[in-house]
């Protein structure tokens, strides 16, 4: 059974035992001395220290070119660690324990900082290393990533790595290392990860578009239209709320984010004037945006400043559709490279405007730096220290998120995979259903022209599914980690959530690098319609986005876009009219989530999904990976 909401929350502090192991990995990896000579003065006398899972694993059966270029300049950032961590672990649990007299006194701007981030002496100590090491500093506000520029060949001496060349599968060229990285042992316990060390993109875009190839008529290439968007292109803004109940909290409430600031995470150029056409469209309030250029923002991708842009858009106007009296949107923007993503994170946490935050950008846990996880997992956890509720995309690709990726670790049980940031245990990851049967099958609900329908019932939405294998798969991301054990508020008085022990799915232990007995972290945790086939209109004109200048599904700049990157901004806004109703942040959601009674609440807030999977795990009654608690009642979440 589940806690009510004044129940207590457990007072054992959340995700202690992750930390733990992350920190033990650490302190024994840089323990492992070398004792090799460094080649500066800082670390003559300092013998070196092994940085594992420094070698980005995209490259495993890459084409090796030969060495990179030495004179070519590179950019590269040192991860400091926070200070206090079993610190900032009890801080967390009284932050969201409602008998705690700190219960939701949240962390002031510049507070964590303070508190938790790295000594001035280790700050120093950082700095002397690569500047001795001939690299040039580049200024930056965030005291734990410290950013250096020079040539790959300082970069590799300072590093005690060699930069090659390689060419992946469909013809791309990279460079990166070939080997861990080595640090002087006088760092250990202050630099935890060296990012920069490849030019692959980092993360991609969990949008999907409906093609229609399973539903075409010979006579038309467009896909059958669906919903009240222009040209049928997709679910209005009036249409979301009604089905999903947010009319009431609009209404009776008049609750529509009022004076809550949204925020989205974003890698790549956009047409600000696309958005005001889609509120013109929809009668919405113009809500101001603000970009926030993260390391000079965003850079151009298979040749386009703007190749990412219906991502932007798409997470941009469904964030206004469900809050559109949202007093600001920060549109947050970087390069898309391990230092642009993690800077940008700790950014929004550092800046801690953003009430609510959303991000559609992610990757495989196994493809990602494990220096790139650790960073974001600090900025997630000053964020959760600051009340600032985070929402990710869980992934398309049902439950083999490395799709299409592969390589010959990918095989057997590996092949079951999630997604990052989705499965970090201080984020909210959205999942996604559908209103048509799997595998791109008959549509069971369509709203048609009706601007307020109402919601269709269980047996109407089920997991979105189109035809998950491990070969090829699109449907809800959802799973074990590999990477993080199981948090607080997945269990309550020492009983897991209700569904959340399902007997051959469940892992614990080895699998996610945990001590024997501790559960592994599950994902999803919420879900809502992520189906293309019955998804969302969205505006979008961008030239150089191959999804907004396409006439196989693009009508007049309408796109019928889906993806669990439409459930993330959705679930951000849904915070941000929590926050209105509350006066004030929540937080990490999470604990509101999952703290609805599952027989005396549960089904008020939640419509619990049942139907289908997402290729490995089955949807099941209360929790299940594909689609978490269930998709939402928005009226009884914001007033339960």
């Amino acid at each position: 059974m589940m806690g009510t909401p004044d129940r207590a929350l457990p007072t054992v502090a959340p995700i202690r035992r992750p930390i733990l192991f992350i920190v033990a990995v650490l302190s024994v990896a840089l323990l492992l001395t070398l004792c090799l000579p460094a080649a500066y003065a800082s670390s003559r006398t300092s013998p070196l220290v092994t940085l594992p899972n420094s070698v980005s694993p995209q490259f495993a059966g890459a084409e090796l070119m030969g060495h990179h270029s030495t004179s070519d300049q590179m950019t590269i950032g040192l991860l400091l660690q926070m200070n206090n961590q079993a610190e900032i672990q009890n801080l967390i649990a009284s932050l969201y324990n409602p008998h705690s007299a700190l219960y939701h006194h949240w962390l002031q701007s510049g507070e964590f900082a303070a508190r938790f981030g790295p000594s001035s002496s280790q700050v120093a100590a950082a700095q002397n290393f690569l500047t001795q090491a001939g690299l040039r500093l580049v200024s930056s506000s965030i005291s734990t990533l410290l950013i250096a520029t020079g040539t790959s060949s300082q970069v590799e001496a300072a590093f005690h790595t060699s930069i090659s060349d390689y060419r992946t599968a469909d013809g791309q060229l990279y460079f990166a290392n070939t080997t861990n990285v080595q640090l002087p042992a006088n760092l250990s316990g202050t630099v935890i990860g060296v990012l920069g060390l490849n030019d692959v993109a980092a993360i991609k875009s969990h949008r999907r578009v409906d093609d229609g190839t399973a539903s075409q008529s010979p006579n038309s290439p467009l896909p059958p239209p669906y919903g009240g968007g222009p040209f049928g292109r997709g679910l209005t803004p009036s249409q979301i709320s009604g089905i999903y109940d947010a009319d009431a909290v609009h209404k009776k409430l008049n609750d529509q984010g009022q004076g809550e600031t949204l925020a989205v995470f974003e890698l790549s150029g956009y047409n600000q004037s696309d958005i005001a056409v889609y509120e013109k469209q929809f009668n919405l309030p113009q809500v101001p945006l603000q970009n926030r250029l993260v390391l000079g923002g965003p850079i151009p991708e298979n040749g386009s400043l703007n190749y990412g842009a219906g991502e932007v858009e798409l997470d941009i106007e469904l964030q206004i559709a469900m809050a559109p009296g949202a007093k600001t949107l920060l549109v947050y923007n970087a390069p898309n490279t391990e230092i642009g993503v993690v800077a940008q994170y700790l950014q929004i946490a550092k800046d801690n405007q953003a009430d609510s935050v959303s991000t559609s950008w992610g990757e495989c846990e196994y493809l990602e730096n494990s220096s790139a996880r650790l960073g974001e997992f600090q900025a997630f956890a000053q964020m959760a220290t600051q009340g600032q509720s985070i929402t990710a995309a869980s992934g398309d690709d049902g439950s083999f998120d490395c799709l299409p990726y592969t390589d010959s670790n990918l095989t057997g049980s590996n092949e079951l995979q999630v997604d990052d940031p989705a499965s970090q245990p201080y984020i909210t990851g959205a999942g996604g259903t559908s209103f048509r049967q799997p595998d791109k099958g008959p549509v069971i609900f369509d709203p048609g022209k009706n601007p307020h329908p109402t919601y269709p019932g269980t047996s109407a939405e089920g997991t979105w599914n189109e035809g998950c294998t491990v070969s090829a798969c699109e449907g809800s991301g959802g799973g074990v980690s590999r990477a993080w054990g199981s948090p607080d508020y997945q269990s309550f008085a020492g009983q897991a959530v209700p569904g959340f022990i399902e007997t051959g799915f469940t892992q614990s232990g080895s699998y996610c690098n945990q001590t024997a007995g501790v559960f592994c972290r599950e994902v999803t945790d919420i879900s809502m319609d992520g189906d293309p086939g019955t998804g969302y209109a969205i505006y979008c004109t961008a030239a150089g986005d191959p999804d907004c200048s396409n006439p196989s599904f693009d009508i007049h700049g309408w796109i019928r876009f889906g993806g669990t990157s439409t459930d993330a901004p959705l679930w951000a806004a849904i915070a941000a009219l929590i926050d209105h109703q509350n006066g004030g942040r929540v937080g990490l959601l999470n604990y509101y989530y999952y703290s609805f009674d599952s027989t005396a609440g549960y089904s008020s807030q939640f419509h619990d999904i049942v139907l289908y999977g997402n290729g490995h795990y089955p949807a099941g009654v209360n929790y299940d990976m594909p689609t978490g608690i269930g998709s939402p009642d928005i009226f009884h979440l914001v007033k339960p």
